[in-house]
């Protein structure tokens, strides 16, 4: 073991890895603060579990480098002026497409089982009619990312996207076939297909695949799903064909069931970190449309625009209100998120009728492979493998998952989380390049960790976390307030909060299917209620937009109407 000398000349990243690896060693001789299981009992209330690897009581040696590393300052730490910054629409988003819809119809016609067996026809269904953008809100809320353990760093604690919140959100599911990058890479129809050069653009390849008459084939099924996962739900930066998902795209065309929640979140985990990289930068790629869902179900007081839903609940999520914040606004917003946010907030997913029919289908099939599989991806903390070996496409990266971090969006007491430094990204603040050989080392550990997930019955708590968690996340956020860089900003957003302008509050880029006279004539009364808010939004008293009274998140639900859960839903069966 290091010295504390020593361990000052080393990188943070490093130095956590070696604290981290004591404290497992000591967890197995039962010696330590760390409980190194993924169900632990709490230490008081009996029956009420807390989502481990995690510690009652944070070792003195970790406080200096968990959960800040030096260098892993969050984007709203750097002098970038957020209060200049003009709102421009990201340009790879799934818009509404016209020649997609119609290609998307012949396909489900003809394709619709297959497509639902493989788990794409509701998120299909889903980006069919294309999502509003609020570029504003989602720059402010990755200015709080923290690319070292894939989540926010908010004041109420640590927060972020998980499997769970793909699958209710967009239906893709958490269990299935382990996708190995490094095994698909065979792809027989891009000795076929035309994907190079111009015909790499979305459009001439939509036009060149899609077929107007006789059978589907098992040629323009691949080229279907691989455009509508390039185009419409990875949102690809490079806004053409990529390699990198015609692999996936090949083992769904033959009807394989891919835990493609899991896949899917390592790329919005690498948004997050690409976003560190380049912040404020409209060019951004990857599916940032999926946390700005996210963000509207996890955060009720941001509400969204009255609307008929499509019998999908996250379709609630594609209209915005009228009148949203500028980006110093949301930063504000978010800057402000009290420190006791109300635990049912942290639960907007708490009962299984709220998500696509599946999930419930199958979280009463307890004891089935599909069902253990699922929790499994859900709750056990590891290394996200995305990329593809493939043509001249050979990289591939990790992205962490702990969901120890955020134990409260399942339900669970919340504790300090173990760390997961990982094993490929040495750096914690970088990410690199994974070989083969490394790929097949970690598949083969999640793949046993996964066969011996153990099932458990935890109720789901909308309780307080441990005392040691409230303590250890309030003195850290205390000494980062005092630093210097988080002074500057919490002064300049005091004084930089713009003037609300109809031009700066909705766009109608990223939503473009006519949606009738209705929606017409509610953005048209909404024009006056823009320019008379229009005044400026003062720090200190950052208001909710507007209500929804015909969908209600979960949590308000509870508040409103729920006074005890209904019968069989009040508590999970991992």
């Amino acid at each position: 073991m290091a010295s504390g000398s020593e361990r000052l000349e080393e990188t943070p990243s490093l130095a956590l890895r070696k604290l981290v690896t004591r404290e497992i060693l000591k967890s197995q001789s039962d010696v330590g603060e760390l409980q190194n299981r993924t169900f632990i009992e709490h230490p008081i209330l009996p029956n009420t579990q807390i989502l481990g690897p995690s510690f009652l009581e944070l070792p003195l040696d970790f406080t200096s480098c968990y959960p800040i590393l030096e260098q892993s300052d969050l984007v709203k730490d750097r002098l970038l002026y957020f209060s200049k910054w003009d709102k421009k629409n990201f340009v790879c988003w799934p818009n509404y497409d016209r020649e997609w819809e119609s290609w998307t119809e012949r396909m489900f016609k003809a394709k619709e089982k297959e497509l639902t067996e493989v788990g794409l026809s509701h998120v299909i269904t889903f980006l069919q009619n294309g999502i509003l953008q609020n570029p504003s809100l989602i720059h402010a809320a990755l200015a709080f990312w923290d690319p070292s353990f894939n989540c926010f760093r908010f004041n109420c604690g640590m927060m972020a996207p998980t499997v769970l919140d793909v699958s209710f959100l967009i239906g893709l599911p958490p269990h299935g076939l382990f996708f190995d990058i490094a095994l698909s890479t065979e792809v027989p129809f891009l000795a076929e297909i035309e994907y190079d050069g111009k015909n790499a653009s979305y459009k001439r390849f939509l036009r060149a695949e899609r077929k107007f008459s006789d059978n589907v084939s098992d040629r323009e099924m691949f080229a279907y799903i691989w455009y509508t996962l390039c185009k419409m739900i990875f949102c690809h930066g490079g806004k053409k064909m990529v390699l990198e998902f015609a692999p996936l795209a090949y083992v769904l065309s033959k009807g394989k069931t891919i835990d493609l929640a899991s896949h899917f979140l390592g790329y919005v985990y690498k948004a997050g970190f690409d976003n560190h990289a380049k912040p404020l930068n409209q060019n951004l790629g990857g599916p940032l449309w999926f946390l700005q869902i996210w963000l509207l179900a996890y955060f009720p007081d941001q509400k969204v625009a009255d609307r008929s839903p499509l019998n999908v609940y996250e379709d609630m999520f594609t209209i915005l209100a009228s009148t949203p914040f500028t980006l110093t606004g949301y930063l504000q917003y978010f800057h402000q998120l009290r420190e006791d946010k109300e635990e049912r907030e942290f639960v907007p997913f708490q009962y299984w009728g709220i998500g696509p029919k599946w999930i419930s289908r199958l979280m009463e099939q307890r004891g089935r492979s599909a069902y253990h599989e699922a929790w499994a991806s859900i709750l056990l903390l590891r290394e996200i493998i995305i990329g593809a070996y493939v043509g001249g496409c050979k990289q591939a990266h990790a992205e962490i998952y702990c969901p120890a971090q955020f134990a409260r969006q399942f339900g669970l007491v919340q504790a300090i989380p173990c760390p997961y430094p990982g094993e490929i990204n040495i750096d914690l603040t970088s990410r690199n390049k994974i070989n083969k050989a490394q790929v097949a080392i970690l598949n083969a550990e999640f793949k046993s960790s996964r066969t011996n997930f153990q099932p458990y019955l935890f109720a789901i708590t909308i309780g307080p976390p441990l005392p040691a968690f409230s303590k250890w996340w309030h003195n850290s956020i205390d000494l980062y307030h005092e630093s210097a860089p988080v002074k500057t900003f919490t002064k300049d957003i005091g004084t930089g909060i713009e003037e609300m302008t109809h031009s700066d509050s909705m766009s109608d880029d990223g939503f473009g299917r006519d949606r009738g006279t209705t929606s017409q004539t509610s953005h048209q009364e909404e024009t006056s209620k823009v320019q008379s808010f229009a005044s400026v939004l003062v720090a200190e008293s950052v208001q909710p937009l507007r209500s929804v009274p015909q969908i209600m998140t979960r949590s308000q639900q509870q508040r409103t109407t729920i006074t005890s859960p209904p019968s069989g839903e009040s508590s999970w069966f991992v």
